[in-house]
């Protein structure tokens, strides 16, 4: 691709900076549009071979709308949105190549040995070998399934995870912070690990990623529903509940 430029819509994000870093190289040109841009919208995708779209999960799909009258068969759209049906949806109305894309880390990962990135192909072009390729000389692991199933194993993965740990966090909150770090167990060190890597970032990111994922909602109800059954267990000192409950979870654990 040395002879190609891409553009990047969403340029100054912290993703795409990610990209430029690992990536750059690999191309003739990086162009960059973002707030305050210094060319049409029209100018930047015509400039353009390919484009990545690395803005806020609620506005990529007005973007693609934005972009779609200006581009041209042979050229390819992908971008880095956490969800993918809303996107790839967008992306069967363009008459180029196009892929919804989702890298399963942060932009702060430099060793990508044994990551993930999703690919969900919406438009068959031969740029889809092109991109395995060229994230794959990064030891990139590629995903490939529909935007249905992405979504669906987000809600979980994510929206679920991400809840789990701020409502952890807000409850613990009530207490002085330094009172309960000074007594921590390997377990308490590891949430809490987890929970700064969450409070650390765009707190916008991760209220989109839960309110805008459209399963979601039955997934906090099945955790509804498993807490109100945990409270229960404890309060009514059912062990032989409990201990059901661990072996399963250790069997489930051992699975593929």
């Amino acid at each position: 691709m040395k002879n190609k430029v891409i553009g990047i819509l969403g340029g100054k994000g912290q993703m795409a900076g990610w990209f430029i870093r690992h990536f750059s190289s690999e191309f003739k040109e990086v162009l960059v549009h973002d707030l305050n841009p210094t060319e049409s919208l029209q100018e930047f995708i015509e400039q353009s071979d390919l484009i990545l779209i690395t803005v806020p999960i609620s506005k990529t799909t007005q973007i693609i709308e934005d972009i779609a009258p200006y581009c041209r068969e042979e050229q390819l759209v992908f971008d880095f949105t956490s969800l993918k049906e809303a996107p790839c949806k967008a992306m069967e109305t363009l008459k180029c190549g196009a892929i919804g894309m989702h890298p399963l880390f942060g932009p702060k990962l430099e060793n990508l040995n044994d990551f993930h990135l999703v690919f969900c192909e919406v438009h068959s072009s031969d740029w889809s070998a092109k991109m395995k390729t060229l994230f794959e000389s990064q030891k990139l692991s590629i995903l490939e399934m529909s935007p249905k199933e992405h979504d669906e194993k987000m809600a979980w993965i994510q929206a679920l995870n991400h809840g789990m740990h701020l409502i952890n966090g807000i409850a613990l909150s009530k207490h002085p912070f330094s009172n309960l770090k000074i007594m921590q167990t390997p377990s308490f060190s590891i949430f809490l690990k987890g929970l700064e890597n969450i409070i650390q970032g765009n707190p916008k990111l991760y209220f989109e990623i839960a309110s805008q994922n459209p399963y979601s909602k039955s997934v906090f109800n099945s955790f509804k529903s498993s807490l109100e059954e945990y409270i229960e267990c404890i309060e009514s000192k059912d062990e032989s509940r409990f201990v059901n409950w661990f072996k399963g979870l250790q069997k489930w654990s051992e699975g593929d």
